[in-house]
């Protein structure tokens, strides 16, 4: 049974403050995300995202980070975690110009047409850990256990 310290969890070089994850870490390049699972990077990756962040990704951001969403799309496994409620973005609780309305239906726009879920974790900081860390370690042990059968015979 896998267990949490048995995977290790890959935390790009260039992201700027890293979250502390429940499993063990080390930094690594990956070509798509901010994090994935050593021996899984072409499988899973996590985007993570502050809503300031988000917004830049809106407008200015928009043409780089749409060509992250379709390299995403190669991946098993995949999502964008946005630091931030649902509701900070209906409301329009960010220091941006765009509406709300605007932004609510750029999220839904990209997640149709990339078919990449974007998960609002909220705004403390601990939830977000948390929500990445549980990701990361359920789709590991997903995609481990199915290897283990593949490789002892089994059919899925």
């Amino acid at each position: 049974m896998l267990k949490p310290e048995d995977i290790t969890a890959i935390i790009d070089t260039r992201e700027q403050q890293p979250l502390t994850l429940e499993l063990d870490t080390t930094p690594g390049t990956l070509a798509t995300g901010d994090y994935s699972v050593r021996g899984l990077e072409d499988l899973l990756t996590v985007e993570r995202k502050s809503l300031d962040d988000l917004l830049g990704c809106m407008t200015s951001g928009r043409p780089r980070f749409e060509r992250e969403l379709k390299r995403m799309q190669a991946y098993d496994y995949r999502c964008v975690v946005v630091e931030a409620d649902w509701q900070d973005l209906v409301k329009g609780r960010y220091r941006s110009r765009m509406q709300p309305s605007a932004a609510t239906h750029t999220i839904a726009s990209w997640t149709s047409l990339f078919n990449v879920p974007f998960q609002f974790c909220g705004r403390d900081r601990k939830d977000v850990e948390d929500y990445v860390s549980f990701f990361l370690f359920t789709t590991a042990k997903k995609l481990y256990e199915r290897l283990e059968h593949l490789k002892n015979g089994c059919k899925q």
